[in-house]
């Protein structure tokens, strides 16, 4: 595990906007484990709140020039990845719904798997 120094948040902020990829990977080392556990929290899955953490965190990157100009770097991460899971979950309830309308019109039944640890599909 690799040891966190003191930093100037703002500063590494200004660095990453300016493409410092050391900076990201400082931010990304010590934001990383919360966003984890905040998406895990939300969709029960290892494997989902894994791909989010990437999500977000590619979010960071490609919004990287608006990152000076935020207060409070912590909650704005935790509203992305707070809105990210949502999405997601969304996007699985109508994929559910497709597959639900599909397999009672061709009369198909079970087979489906919504376990909490399939990449592509989480039990709602």
């Amino acid at each position: 595990m690799p040891i966190r120094q003191p930093y100037d948040e703002k500063e590494l902020l200004a660095l990453i906007a300016e493409e410092d990829e050391k900076a990201f990977e400082t931010i990304f080392l010590q934001y990383g484990d919360l966003i984890h556990a905040h998406t895990l929290t939300i969709t029960k899955s290892h494997i989902v709140a894994k791909d989010l953490v990437q999500d977000v965190f590619l979010r960071v990157w490609l919004y990287r020039d608006k990152l000076p100009e935020i207060r409070d770097f912590r909650t704005w991460l935790l509203r992305i990845a707070y809105n990210r899971c949502f999405h997601f979950l969304r996007q699985q309830k109508v994929q559910q719904s497709g597959l639900d309308t599909y397999a009672a019109k061709y009369g198909i039944t079970g087979g489906t798997d919504n376990s909490a640890d399939s990449p592509n599909m989480v039990s709602l």
